[in-house]
């Protein structure tokens, strides 16, 4: 599997990702495994160096180790024919040509990833692998394929969101109690003699403007932070970084270490 990729004018990139993919186990071993049926499909009955390695290895049981490799899309028989080539045993060179595969890709994007047209090799991974996915019979659910397996993640986010709402009773009532009150105020309203001349009309007034505070604080409207989480699958994750300076003084200088 150490062997060099030829450049076809510009396919740096292109090599690189498939150098990349061609070390990644379980992925490698799924297309080392998927059959000799893949070569004649693509080949016919020419003669082509290829060699399944640990053919009589038992895999371990998942879904996809049900498909048929001689469903295939011409992709991803094209990258199992090249991955058989890398890992070959009987090579005598030291380096492998792509241009079946890249022939393939050619078509498959319409052009898109094309000889002597240069791409990012972010954006050409995630096409390969979906692609791949794909033509492996892969489907919209999670776990369909050996692509989903092996690079199918799980990314947790979790947004707050600011809202104004009324206070309420509960929390009014919460604010109030903390407040240090007379011990006078602990007396039921009902239970107080607020007839004139009473020398409980002064606890009552304290009950009276307590309730008007309460409901005041209920109605107050407050700035609450609402948080939702939701999971999202991912077979890539990007990193957006943003442009510089990240940091500026005062003056709009980069003296603050960027």
């Amino acid at each position: 599997g150490f062997v060099g990729l030829n450049n076809l004018n510009k396919t740096d990139y292109l090599n690189a990702v498939l150098q990349a993919l061609a070390h990644v186990r379980p992925l490698r071993d799924f297309f080392l495994l998927a059959g000799s049926c893949q070569q004649e499909s693509i080949n016919g009955h020419n003669n082509v160096e290829t060699e399944d390695h640990n053919s009589s290895r038992k895999r371990k049981h998942s879904k996809s180790n049900n498909a048929n490799p001689a469903e295939f899309s011409h992709l991803a028989k094209c990258f199992s024919l090249l991955l058989r080539n890398m890992w070959s045993s009987h090579r005598f060179k030291s380096n492998v040509d792509p241009h079946m595969l890249v022939q393939a890709v050619s078509v498959a994007s319409n052009k898109r990833y094309h000889v002597g047209k240069q791409a990012e090799a972010g954006e050409f991974l995630s096409w390969l692998l979906h692609q791949l996915h794909v033509g492996v019979g892969g489907t919209r659910k999670s776990g369909s394929s050996i692509v989903h397996e092996t690079f199918m993640g799980r990314v947790e986010v979790t947004t707050l969101i600011k809202k104004r709402r009324k206070r309420g009773e509960e929390s009014a009532l919460e604010i109030l109690n903390a407040v240090p009150v007379a011990n006078d105020d602990a007396v039921a309203v009902q239970d107080v003699d607020d007839r004139a001349g009473s020398d409980d009309e002064e606890t009552v007034e304290r009950k009276r403007q307590k309730r008007e505070t309460l409901k005041t604080l209920a109605n107050e409207s407050v700035t609450v932070e609402e948080e939702t989480t939701t999971e999202t699958d991912f077979l890539l994750l990007t990193l957006d970084i943003p442009e510089k300076p990240l940091f500026k003084d005062d003056d709009g200088g980069l003296v603050i270490p960027q």
